[in-house]
């Protein structure tokens, strides 16, 4: 009420199952926003659409979730652009296979140059991933390629070589441990004689019953 925004949005979700192995939603929304702003009025109308299918057999694992939506369109998710992919072939208690997601904002012309530098932009990641699983007991490994376009003033596009270990583990019947940490080496894609730089991050937890 303040900055005499208002906004209106609609969305219609369908979702279909196909036994015990497969379901799919498809989404699909409708959007007007009205900005009054000192010497200037925006009015704009924008859609989202989506797509979302899980599938689950005793071999094999695959999901995907895809979103788009227009610049225009009121919320949090305006001009966002995502898709997260993974596909896995199960052994007994083993897994592997691959993951391909992709992240990207465009700022519509109403909003500030500042939230542009820091929204805009865009990720992609691409790899392999395996792991374990039994019971109370979880280990995946990914090793992925990142392309990443840090914002869109300077826009340099970086590339990361990433390793990512997440662990879930029990000690006891009430005591659980958590650990999950990444290695990545980065460098710029304009300039091939850049010099490279790591980052490393870890994270641990230890819970317990209450």
């Amino acid at each position: 009420i303040g900055n005499k925004v208002s906004s209106f949005s609609d969305i219609a979700e369908y979702n279909k199952s196909f036994g015990q192995t497969g379901s799919l939603a498809l989404i699909a929304g409708y959007g007007t926003e009205k900005i009054q702003l000192p010497g200037f009025t925006n009015i704009g109308t924008g859609q989202t659409a989506g797509l979302r299918y899980d599938y689950t057999s005793p071999k094999f694992i695959a999901r995907t979730t895809n979103n788009i939506t227009t610049r225009d369109f009121p919320g949090l998710e305006r001009g966002v652009k995502r898709s997260s992919n993974e596909i896995r072939y199960l052994l007994k208690n083993y897994f592997a296979g691959a993951v391909a997601d992709h992240n990207e904002r465009s700022v519509s012309t109403v909003d500030s140059s500042q939230l542009i530098y820091l929204f805009g932009g865009k990720t992609s990641e691409y790899g392999l991933r395996a792991g374990f699983n039994k019971d109370r007991n979880n280990i995946t490994l990914t090793a992925s390629i990142v392309d990443q376009l840090q914002d869109s003033v300077t826009s340099i596009l970086f590339r990361s070589h990433k390793l990512n270990l997440n662990t879930g583990l029990a000690i006891s019947k009430a005591v659980t441990s958590s650990l999950s940490g990444s290695l990545v080496k980065s460098f710029t894609l304009d300039n091939t004689n850049s010099k490279s730089f790591y980052a490393m991050n870890a994270f641990g937890s230890i819970q317990t019953k209450g």
